[in-house]
């Protein structure tokens, strides 16, 4: 799998919407979607724990560190 983050400065973060987003697909590009893209701002710093299935970012609009499961699920501050 492949991770990446996509950031601007327009941004709705009162209303829970947001242009920015964490997107994954496989190696050869298929399978894109995005995984995170509600309640972030500035996502970088991305750090994979391939093997529990953990995606690590911080966001450094929002001054903290999040984690999820590969696939968005169980989003933790």
């Amino acid at each position: 799998l492949l991770f990446w983050s996509d950031w601007t400065d327009l941004n709705e973060i009162g209303l829970g919407r947001s242009v920015a987003k964490i997107e994954s697909s496989y190696l050869d590009g298929s399978g894109r979607k995005a995984i995170i893209d509600s309640m972030i701002h500035w996502p970088n710093g991305l750090a994979i724990d391939y093997d529990d299935g953990w995606l690590f970012w911080c966001d450094a609009f929002l001054d903290r560190i999040e984690k999820s499961r590969f696939d968005g699920g169980d989003r933790q501050v």
